[in-house]
């Protein structure tokens, strides 16, 4: 098996290093492709994941996970 890196540039795919191939040989081409996130997706999901946190009661200290408080069945239970 041939392995080499590659890029598409949105028509074709371009070998990045010199590939030593018969013109005009069938290939079979599996790619390994794993997109990395821009500094705005980044910044979008931390955002999200923020205002998530803020609707939470866990993050606002407003819930009680006292030992007492989750054995009494409910979260709410004031025993």
């Amino acid at each position: 098996m041939t392995t080499f890196k590659a890029h598409f540039d949105g028509k074709i795919i371009i070998p990045d290093e010199q590939v030593d191939l018969p013109i005009n040989q069938p290939l079979q081409i599996s790619a390994a492709f794993i997109p990395t996130p821009d500094a705005k997706q980044i910044a979008e999901q931390l955002k999200e994941f923020e205002e998530l946190l803020q609707l939470s009661d866990h993050a606002n200290g407003s819930a009680d996970w006292s030992r007492d408080s989750i054995y009494s069945g409910t979260l709410d239970d004031p025993r």
